[in-house]
């Protein structure tokens, strides 16, 4: 027979299992971030003309929490062309909640502008935006690159919500480089977001 003290015993641990399997549920989950700096995925270099444009893809998380930098150098060789367009293909939603798929959103006028005009001329091998390194480099400022979470923002402050929302979203994005005139190029990535640690 038990005695009132080992039922209250047993109560009492039965008590604390069951608060501490409540207190480990209730523990906030933490986030992991991804953080990409100066990572070119593109081992190979891709080739494009007036009439093949070059295709590169980068992955964003479905679960994204926030973005923390989404930048990114082009590295343009082999070429005489100067006529160059940077876009995303993604699909827009509508207002009706509708999706235009497939939709290329030109963002070449928004990487000039950030250079404040400077753009890629093709008339030498090196990065864009190019670094102002010259003799006595300055090693406060940081490096240039063409900023994406900037285009977006942009974006909206034109009213274009649909397209920058689009940008914004999470998924496989798909970058176009078109130029008059053969050209190789490769992009340098600067990534890092927040996700949902799974």
């Amino acid at each position: 027979m038990m005695t009132l003290g080992k039922q209250l015993n047993i109560l009492a641990e039965k008590t604390y299992d069951l608060k501490k399997n409540m207190s480990e549920k209730d523990k906030q989950r933490r986030n992991q971030v991804v953080d990409l700096y100066g990572v070119d995925f593109y081992r190979e270099s891709h080739h494009g003309d007036v009439n093949e444009l070059v295709s590169i893809w980068v992955s964003i998380s479905p679960d994204l929490v926030y973005y923390e930098r989404f930048q990114f150098k082009l590295y343009i060789a082999d070429t005489e062309a100067t006529d160059f367009k940077v876009r995303v293909v993604t699909d827009v939603k509508n207002d009706d909640g509708t999706y235009d798929r497939d939709k290329i959103i030109d963002i070449t006028p928004y990487l000039i502008a950030q250079e404040n005009g400077e753009w890629i001329t093709g008339a030498s091998e090196h990065p864009y935006p190019t670094d102002d390194i010259g003799d006595d480099p300055d090693p406060s400022k940081p490096a240039k690159s063409y900023d994406m979470l900037e285009v977006i923002s942009d974006m909206y402050a034109e009213g274009k919500e649909n397209e920058a929302e689009a940008l914004a979203r999470p998924e496989f994005k798909r970058f176009q480089i078109t130029a008059d005139k053969p050209f190789t190029a490769a992009m340098i990535l600067y990534l890092k977001y927040s996700h949902l640690n799974r």
